[in-house]
């Protein structure tokens, strides 16, 4: 909680949810992805559609990493809304000033800023920054998540 307080308190309610937006939006394209990448794949390499443990698996596997990749240059952009560099920061002292409702455009920067600035400072290849680590991160994931699915279907499903 002191945490918050001194987030509010410093940088407004707003800085709570600025990347709420994107957030959002970034799962719909991902969750796309996710589904029609392991589905794709499921009727190619499991066409009698028979529980077959190794196929869901690498499904699963393939589909989180493309959905990962597909939706990295959204994660970068929510990432540095979320660890945007502020003028004060958030930790600097004990006692908190008293919160400004009106908050400077400097302090806060939204999408388009933030889109501006990612490309000035690196180009087209700053919004795939962190690629590797975040298919590394969705391609297990969604294995566990689809095989432990499929699983649990074929046990009710016969």
């Amino acid at each position: 909680m002191d945490c918050v307080s001194n987030i509010i308190a410093k940088e407004g309610t707003r800085a709570l949810f600025i990347s709420f937006p994107l957030t959002l939006a970034m799962n719909i394209p991902y969750g796309g992805a996710l589904v029609a990448t392991n589905e794709s794949l499921k009727k190619q390499l499991n066409p009698d559609g028979k529980y077959n443990f190794l196929a869901f698996l690498f499904c699963g596997t393939i589909a989180g990493g493309v959905a990962g990749m597909i939706t990295t240059p959204l994660d970068v952009i929510k990432t540095r809304l979320q660890t945007q560099n502020f003028k004060t920061p958030i930790f600097s002292s004990p006692s908190p000033p008293p919160p400004s409702h009106h908050q400077s455009s400097e302090t806060l920067r939204g999408f388009s800023s933030i889109v501006r600035q990612i490309f000035r400072e690196t180009g087209y290849r700053g919004f795939v920054r962190g690629i590797l680590p975040r298919i590394l991160l969705h391609a297990p994931a969604a294995a566990i998540s689809w095989t432990t699915y499929e699983t649990i279907k074929s046990l009710f499903v016969k």
